[in-house]
């Protein structure tokens, strides 16, 4: 579970690396179509970002994304269309980290995100991104940039550059179902504050599971 989890932070961080280093030198918009195709690329996957994408610099930077979707590698091989849908991102970043090309996000929120974790007769699951995978989306999001100086810019975040204060989910759903199995997460909610790990940190958490009820509060000295 922790490598699902890993391999989708992955693409919303790379998509968030992108998207902010983009707009110190050239429009938000011309960079879209960018993302997109070479996202489908990479990960056999049709993406789809419907919503406009907000950007503001000050007081601080706030970047919203709306309506996404990542759909399965073939609807005919799994029972459900889509892998995730976001129905809206919304993170606020440090500008002086960004400046000094790190990612530290003060607050970021997920609203109404579905992930459909599948794996078929043939045992093919729709989550297995392989490291290579992610290494070549890492990769082609650099290729494709003509400014050589946003490249290289681009170039130098990785995931070891990006930390995070407060992190809220709000009604997530994730569905996992394979030959044997069928688990059902409705209306789950995470709430986690690490307080820059300099005194302690928080987690809280809700969810329905299976139609059973579930709850974490948790504090960390």
């Amino acid at each position: 579970m922790r490598r699902i989890l890993s391999y989708f932070l992955l693409f919303i961080f790379l998509l968030i690396a992108t998207l902010v280093v983009v707009p110190f030198f050239i429009s938000l918009e011309k960079y879209k179509p960018l993302i997109i195709s070479t996202l489908e690329e990479k990960i056999n996957r049709t993406v789809e970002i419907n919503g406009e994408l907000d950007l503001k610099l000050f007081p601080s930077v706030q970047l919203k994304a709306e309506n996404i979707k990542i759909s399965n590698p073939s609807a005919e091989q799994f029972s459900r269309q889509q892998f995730v849908e976001i129905e809206k991102v919304k993170i606020h970043l440090s500008l002086f980290a960004l400046l000094a090309k790190h990612i530290h996000i003060d607050k970021l929120q997920l609203q109404n995100p579905q992930i459909n974790l599948l794996v078929n007769k043939k045992g093919e699951a729709n989550y297995s991104f392989t490291d290579a995978e992610a290494a070549e989306i890492n990769q082609a999001l650099t290729e494709n940039i003509d400014d050589a100086e946003v490249a290289e810019n681009a170039q130098s975040f990785d995931l070891k550059n990006i930390s995070a204060d407060k992190i809220n989910i709000n009604n997530a759903k994730i569905y996992y179902k394979s030959a044997d199995k069928e688990i059902a997460v409705d209306s789950l909610n995470i709430n986690l504050d690490t307080h820059n790990f300099k005194e302690k940190l928080s987690l809280s958490s809700s969810a329905l599971i299976n139609n059973s009820n579930f709850k974490v509060n948790l504090n960390i000295y």
